[in-house]
């Protein structure tokens, strides 16, 4: 026989090496990829479109041209021409603004820098030449044509051509490049899948060689299965008790027939149910703690009632046994007959007692010759006041007034001739106190340890007689009441028909109950009600005992409509009542009032909206005569003597306070854009935004000399919106940067990002100036500066909150003044929606 655990781990051994050089292979042959597809990427994306964006620019720079040629020979309309310059020179803007956006070496930076500077001067020609064309100035057009327009955009021509060479060479060089990084992952791959080719053929004939052993063990094998589970099978279904097998969640996963005739489910029904679902909700405890010990002792016998499907109940005997941490094996009996048996017998001797003494009626016992008291219950003691030795000594007349004594002796009389089963009027009984009491009394004739008797059984009903009295009062009142109230009150049978109707019915609809009575109380909606009050009836009729509110509009007797709310409930099974019960009122000027409350919410919302698009559109127009000067400011420095520091000064000046606007628009375009935009599914490159951001503050004056620390921890996929992260992540580390201390000899800043599949964790720490404790609180409020050496808006950490409460985030602060500042930053990640 072959040795199972020897060829297990055989067997085990060839596929763990196996899969080690799959696995090898596929991971090498993914980073190989993955480097391949990096380099086509940043040929396509860094060379490939900015050539195309570049030509773009030269295609359209000769167009201007060629248009400009055509106006000088009067070949084309001053209009038209001004149409072609106005379309050539915004798709010139659009790719120059595209291509800086690209990679650039150091020598395409420098090249892009004169192509912009000629870009600039064209467009400032350009700008001459439309308002010549506007014009229609033809000395103006000529002078711009020649002194200006040509030579500034022969040259923008040549610059961008030399742009293009560039891409093209450097282009060249990297798909050369990819073609020899090619061939070397080709031939590398194929040496490696040979080597384990080679390695994996003894192991395959090893296995081959066995082949025939191990068939035979497992035909062995099935062989012994069969006959165990035919013996196990037989076991359980002709077994004569109910077996369950549960797993150890206490679900059932096998049975044998008698459990499904001991529980009226049929087989696959039971297969899908716990065994707590078969249990009692007052056993469910007792369950758990009986499995638990079966757990602890191996074995239990139980005794629980158990629920059928039918809904009945049975006492069943259980004896339980776990089977080694795989489940339990039960064996039930249905003992529900000999437990009623048990029970019946035990309680022979004691129920008469008990039903007697503890019996809620008074009874008494009483001879009919002697009159004499023979037995009384618990409840007579208590209701009367005399004690048992007392009652031992009593007749009838005792507890009576005086002119009935000749009444109960003629009664007396009457029954020991007489054989009428039960005989039922009213006496009066007094206490032991004196307390008068209206009893009603039901007298059957019995043998009492062999004497002719009388068994009374007694009703208090001095509280129902004087009820009734009370209740007559308060009909009475009901009456008034429901006639004065001022909600209408109506009564309908089961075909909305209007069975009566309150006075303030009258008062509210103009209606009298004549008008009303036996029609239908749809009739008196509104025509396009009709329907819906349709459906509620419907409603009300499927739903007895439950109420439901609505409003409809109805027809007034005078001819206007009128709104009414009120609450039905159906109670025509109720016996006092029979009826559906409509209650309701006049509520026509409250929705008057909430129609123009809705009329007026709609309105605010388009105020708020067109406010928004406003700030959005203004912020946007705001900012490219910004963008104009800084431009101007960047040209001017170039073009400025070095020498002049004063003026250098006042660019450096204008240059900082330009760009302070510029910061505060576009904090105010944050602001507009995080309350406009949804939320985005994004997948996040942490280091990318970092460096990203990094990178738009590379100018920052003081910059060099910060230090800083990135640490960056990520367990899969982070999803989240980029656009508010960036956002977040960017005013985080301009605080961090405006507020540093320079009176410290290191600054730093730590950025420390833990990202998993529930959230991210962001943690932007810095040495700066600090915060103080008064101010920790207001820093998140709108235009709140915490210290006079801010420069910026005051709406930096605003918008942070706010993007935040879109990102459904949190942020927390720490800070001492004077030594640093720690902002912690928790975000969940949105993976899950992520479509």
């Amino acid at each position: 026989m072959v040795n199972s655990k020897q060829l297990s781990l055989e067997l085990t051994l060839l596929v763990f090496i196996m899969s080690l050089f799959v696995i090898g292979v596929g991971i090498f042959g993914f980073i190989k990829i993955r480097e391949s597809n990096n380099s086509s990427k940043e040929l396509y994306t860094d060379r490939i479109l900015p050539m195309d964006q570049l030509a773009d620019i030269r295609f359209y720079t000769s167009n201007i041209i060629a248009t400009a040629r055509q106006i000088d020979g009067k070949k084309i309309a001053y209009n038209d021409a001004l149409r072609k310059i106005v379309q050539s020179q915004d798709s010139i803007r659009i790719n120059w603004k595209k291509y800086q956006k690209s990679y650039l070496t150091d020598q395409e930076k420098q090249l892009a820098l004169n192509a912009k500077i000629q870009i600039d001067k064209s467009d400032r020609a350009i700008e001459r030449l439309k308002l010549a064309l506007k014009k229609e100035d033809a000395n103006l057009l000529d002078s711009i044509l020649k002194n200006e327009l040509y030579p500034n955009l022969n040259l923008v021509v040549i610059e961008v051509s030399n742009l293009l060479r560039l891409q093209v060479k450097i282009g060249e060089a990297i798909n050369q490049n990819n073609d020899s990084n090619y061939k070397t992952y080709t031939s590398e791959i194929i040496w490696i899948i040979l080597i384990a080719f080679g390695f994996a053929v003894p192991f395959l004939y090893y296995l081959i060689k066995k082949n025939s052993a191990i068939v035979n063990n497992l035909k062995l094998n099935k062989a012994k299965l069969f006959l165990t589970e035919k013996n196990y099978r037989n076991l359980i279904e002709y077994a004569g008790e109910a077996i369950l097998i549960l797993n150890e969640e206490t679900e059932i996963i096998d049975l044998n027939e008698e459990a499904c005739t001991l529980f009226g489910y049929t087989r696959e029904e039971l297969l899908n149910i716990n065994i707590s679902e078969l249990v009692p909700s007052d056993e469910i405890e007792k369950q758990a703690e009986d499995v638990a010990l079966i757990r602890k002792d191996k074995f239990a016998q139980i005794s629980r009632k158990i629920k059928r499907k039918d809904g009945s109940f049975i006492q069943t005997e259980i004896s339980n046994r776990s089977m080694d941490g795989k489940g339990f094996f039960a064996i039930l009996r249905d003992v529900t007959a000999r437990k009623n048996a048990e029970e019946v017998i035990k309680k022979s001797e004691e129920k008469y007692r008990y039903l007697f003494d503890n019996n809620p009626a008074y009874i008494i016992i009483w001879d009919l010759e002697t009159l004499e008291v023979l037995e009384i219950n618990n409840a007579v003691l208590c209701k009367y006041g005399y004690s048992k030795e007392e009652w031992s000594r009593m007749s009838v007349l005792d507890y009576r007034p005086k002119e009935d004594y000749s009444k109960i002796e003629e009664f007396a009389k009457y029954m020991l001739v007489h054989d009428d089963p039960i005989v039922t009027r009213n006496w009066s009984h007094y206490k032991k106190n004196g307390d008068k009491m209206i009893m009603e009394i039901a007298s059957h004739k019995i043998d009492y340890n062999n004497r002719k008797a009388i068994l009374s059984l007694a009703n208090d009903v001095t509280m129902q007689i004087k009820a009734e009295e009370k209740l007559k009062q308060s009909e009475e009142k009901h009456r008034v009441l429901t006639e004065n109230i001022s909600d209408a009150i109506l009564l309908l049978d089961k075909e909305g028909k209007i069975l009566y109707q309150s006075p303030s019915a009258e008062r509210i609809s103009g209606y009298s109950f004549e008008d009303v009575k036996e029609k239908s109380i749809t009739e008196f909606l509104v025509s396009d009600e009709l329907f819906r009050g349709q459906l509620f009836l419907k409603e009300i009729l499927e739903n007895p005992n439950m109420p439901k509110q609505n409003q409809f509009r109805i027809n007034h007797k005078k001819g206007h409509e009128i709104w009414i709310e009120g609450t039905a409930i159906n109670l025509l099974e109720n016996e006092s009542v029979k009826a559906i019960i409509l209650n309701y009122r006049d509520v026509t000027d409250n929705k008057i009032f909430e129609n123009e409350l809705i009329r007026y919410n709609s309105e605010l919302k388009k105020t708020n909206a067109e406010l928004d698009r406003f700030v959005y559109s203004a912020s946007h127009d705001l900012r490219a005569p910004l963008k104009s000067m800084l431009g101007l400011i960047y040209v001017t420095k170039e073009c400025a003597d070095p020498e002049d520091s004063e003026l250098h000064e006042r660019l450096a000046m204008l240059n900082n306070s330009v760009g302070k606007l510029d910061d505060f628009i576009e904090d105010i375009l944050h602001y507009s854009r995080n309350a406009r935009m949804g939320l985005d599914k994004d997948e996040i490159n942490f280091g990318k935004i970092i460096e990203e951001i990094k990178g738009s503050h590379k100018f920052i004056e003081g910059i060099k000399g910060v230090q800083f620390h990135v640490e960056i921890s990520s367990s899969g996929l982070f999803v989240s919106d980029y656009r508010r992260l960036g956002v977040v992540l960017n005013n985080l580390l301009s605080n961090a940067l405006k507020y540093r201390d320079v009176s410290k000899e290191k600054s730093f800043v730590n950025i420390i990002i833990r990202s998993d599949k529930t959230n991210a964790v962001i943690v932007v720490e810095d040495n700066g100036v600090g915060i103080a404790n008064n101010d920790k609180e207001k820093i998140f409020e709108m235009f709140y500066r915490a210290t006079t050496l801010s420069s910026g808006s005051g709406l930096g950490l605003y918008i942070v909150k706010e993007a935040l409460e879109k990102l459904e985030g949190t942020i927390n602060v720490e800070s001492e003044q004077d030594k640093g500042t720690k902002f912690i930053v928790e975000i969940p990640n949105q993976i899950s929606n992520l479509n």
